[in-house]
């Protein structure tokens, strides 16, 4: 159930940079990198920032287990996710929301656990 908060950018008030409603998906797009990592190294993910970039482009990093290569793609997944509600500008803040991302966060999570 929603909380009955939608996210409307007044692009009114904004300065005239920040005035183009791109904006905000450019950011998050420029700064996926930097949001993973600081994500997944808060859960003591062993990934450096560079390893981060380095399996976001593509490839595969040595020396790491599945489960963590797997935490990092699946924040990378739930940031993308959030990246098309922004992009649509359709963010509604609520439960169905809150469970959409943390689907993302923990897809094929069990798995990897022991």
């Amino acid at each position: 159930k929603s909380m009955g908060s939608k996210w409307n950018i007044d692009l009114s008030t904004m300065p005239d940079k920040a005035n183009d409603s791109r904006m905000p998906a450019f950011t998050v797009k420029k700064m996926l990198p930097e949001y993973v990592w600081d994500i997944v190294h808060l859960e003591g993910n062993p990934y450096t920032f560079v390893d981060v970039q380095t399996l976001l482009s593509g490839t595969t990093v040595g020396g790491h287990t599945l489960f963590d290569q797997q935490l990092v793609l699946n924040q990378r997944d739930a940031l993308n996710l959030l990246l098309e509600l922004i992009t649509d500008n359709s963010i509604d803040v609520g439960k169905e929301l809150a469970c959409r991302l943390h689907a993302k966060v923990a897809a094929e999570e069990a798995p990897y656990r022991s």
